[in-house]
């Protein structure tokens, strides 16, 4: 009992006991090329690394932490294989105190195993604050990502701000290099929004890369009208 209440258990849990989506997930983009090769080494060598989960009080009686490319994997092998060893996953039963520490935890282990991008960073925090986890955007970037060094935590800022008052309007925010980001949110910082919310809502931004044409035409613009 005390193993189980620290943690320090392997449990195997169905995978229909489990809620993928019980927090929202802070990896926006899975590649397929990776998915087929985790997919083909889990098939070869079995799941080396469990997931964790927490209990929570819905419809499943657990929700993911982290793991989610895993259990992923564990899914679409069984529905091609159909074979009962890919029904149930291994699993480590957390129990966090708040919501704020199991978003905090899966954040930690995607920047541990693969690193996030700078608005993936961004957009989690502002969500964390918007659902209440944090009393706000400032203090979610702090709590998550408290090992970050000061300039990495501002830098997220920046990116939570553009998901914040363009997210609904970006289609390829996950392209986007730093140094246009950083670019982008003195832009708003600056009373762009309107204008950017007015040339993405005309539907010319059909990859990354005319995206932020049209970003960066409007920047531009912004940056050759005369000062007050």
């Amino acid at each position: 009992r005390a193993a189980v209440g620290q943690g320090r258990i392997i449990e195997r849990i169905s995978l229909d006991q489990i809620d993928d989506l019980a927090l929202v997930r802070d990896r926006t983009v899975v590649d397929a090329a990776e998915m087929a090769e985790l997919k083909n080494s889990i098939a070869a060598h079995g799941l080396r690394l469990p997931i964790e989960v927490f209990r929570t009080e819905g419809s499943r009686p657990y929700g993911l932490i982290s793991g989610y490319r895993r259990i992923t994997a564990f899914r679409e092998l069984y529905l091609l294989a159909e074979d009962e060893k890919y029904a149930s996953i291994n699993a480590i039963v957390r129990d966090p105190e708040t919501i704020g520490g199991t978003i905090t935890a899966m954040v930690e282990e995607n920047e541990i195993r693969q690193d996030l991008s700078h608005y993936e960073r961004g957009r989690i925090a502002a969500i964390a604050a918007q659902q209440g986890a944090f009393h706000n955007t400032e203090e979610a970037v702090a709590e998550m990502f408290a090992a970050a060094s000061k300039a990495k935590r501002s830098k997220i800022r920046s990116f939570a701000m553009i998901f914040e008052e363009l997210g609904d309007m970006l289609n390829f925010p996950e392209g986007m290099r730093e140094k246009d980001g950083l670019r982008l949110a003195q832009g708003l910082r600056n009373g762009a929004e309107a204008r950017l919310r007015e040339v993405l809502g005309t539907g010319q931004g059909i990859d990354a890369k005319t995206e932020w044409g049209l970003i960066d035409a409007v920047l531009t613009e912004q940056a050759d009208a005369p000062s007050d």
